[in-house]
This record gives structure tokens, C-alpha cells and sequence, in this order.
């Protein structure tokens, strides 16, 4: 019995080590072109009008929660916007024709900038956090945010003028090369060995559990 509550208690302590670790050494990462500056002209990425991509690389194998990308509606009028977040793998430095990941129906936030494009239009941000992270791996790819509703258009905003960027019209084409300045994103990532902290927590949970269940065990034959 002695040997048994060694154990377990052994098993507490370093699931106690693996919560304060992980609360020391944890940290988001995040693959930053943006915010774009006042001023910024955009491209249009918008379902029935045309598509545009920009190169992303991720050094390691990564864990996706966070996206922030910037742009407005040409016109100005606000209509309801209806995402499309796409990653493209990386063919000979441009975008494969078909997306290794597609979501749609997101959750979107917006909120004011105080920024303006080149036509004078107000630049908004746009925030989604994603519910299952996405699982990436290291290298080369190419972010698309597409919107899709009535309007004349919706505009990407650039983060920069001498960038690259890729379009094109519809699903199933190849894409071309844009030019004229990289498009405005925040990816926030996790990286894929990181132990979310709520694992410790169960198994520190499970030790004392388990350490309960033998004392139950043992009143009950006594």
C-alpha cells in the first residue's frame, strides 16, 4: 500500500512540474503582415469577381487559433460578410489549384481602425478564432480569404506596395501572379509539441482520483 501511494503521489507531483512548465514556457507565435498602413490600396478577393492569395511561411509544424486579416467593401455600404479562409500548398512558388484546407461559416469580429484606403474608404479589421486549431505543417503556403456576398466587391487590404500576391477568377483555375504588394494578415500559432495546459490539469486530477478510489476501496474491505 505504501509503494502504491508512492506512486500516485509521485504521479501528483509532476503533473504539478508539467502545469507550472507550461505556464512558464508556453507561447503563442505569431506570423505577422500587418496592420496595413493608412492609405493601403486593396485587392478585390470576392466570390463571382476574383480571388486573391499571399505567400505564408510557417517555420515549424504549428497549431493555427487565431486569424486577423484587413480590408472594407468597395462601396462602402456594409453588407454582411460570409468568409471563406483557404490554404493553398506551395507549387513552384505559386498556389495549388485546389486548397489542403477550407473554412467556411466562420464567426467573424470587426472593429474599426481609424485607417482609410486609397479611395478614402474605412479599413476594418477582421478576428476569428478558431474552436478546433488548425494543424499545419512547416513550410511554404499561400493564405486566400475570399468573401462572398451581393456587393460590387470586397477589398484585401496590403500590407505592403513591393510584395507578391496571386489571383484569379474561379474555383479550378491556375492561379497568376498579382504583384503589387503582399496582402494584410496575423496568424497566431501554437506550436504542434506544445501540451495545451487543461491535459495537465486532467491528469493531475486523474492521480488524486485514482488515489481516492483506493482509500474508498480500502474502508470498504476493512
Amino acid at each position: 500500500m505504501l509503494r502504491v501511494f508512492t506512486a500516485i503521489k509521485n504521479a501528483a507531483l509532476a503533473a504539478v512540474m508539467v502545469i507550472f512548465a507550461m505556464g512558464a514556457s508556453a507561447s503563442a507565435t505569431v506570423i505577422s503582415q500587418g496592420p496595413p498602413p493608412d492609405g493601403a490600396p486593396g485587392f478585390s478577393s470576392n466570390f463571382g469577381v476574383e480571388q486573391s492569395s499571399t505567400q505564408v511561411i510557417f517555420t515549424n509544424d504549428a497549431l493555427i487559433t487565431n486569424l486577423r486579416w484587413w480590408g472594407n467593401d468597395f462601396d462602402g455600404l456594409g453588407e454582411a460578410d460570409d468568409f471563406t479562409i483557404r490554404l493553398f500548398s506551395d507549387v513552384g512558388g505559386a498556389p495549388s489549384i485546389e486548397p489542403t484546407i477550407e473554412l467556411t461559416g466562420l464567426t467573424v469580429l470587426e472593429s474599426a481602425t481609424g485607417l482609410f484606403d486609397d479611395f478614402g474608404v474605412p479599413i476594418i479589421q477582421y478576428d476569428a478564432a478558431f474552436v478546433s486549431p488548425l494543424d499545419v505543417m512547416a513550410g511554404a503556403f499561400f493564405l486566400s480569404i475570399v468573401n462572398n456576398f451581393l456587393g460590387d466587391s470586397w477589398l484585401w487590404s496590403t500590407f505592403n506596395t513591393d510584395g507578391d500576391n496571386f489571383f484569379r477568377f474561379v474555383d479550378g483555375e491556375p492561379w497568376e501572379f498579382g504583384g503589387g504588394g503582399a496582402l494584410a494578415f496575423e496568424i497566431t500559432t501554437q506550436d504542434v509539441g506544445e501540451i495545451p495546459i487543461g491535459f495537465a490539469w486532467i491528469y493531475f486530477l486523474s492521480a488524486f482520483a485514482g488515489f481516492a478510489g483506493i482509500r474508498r476501496t480500502r474502508h470498504k474491505s476493512a
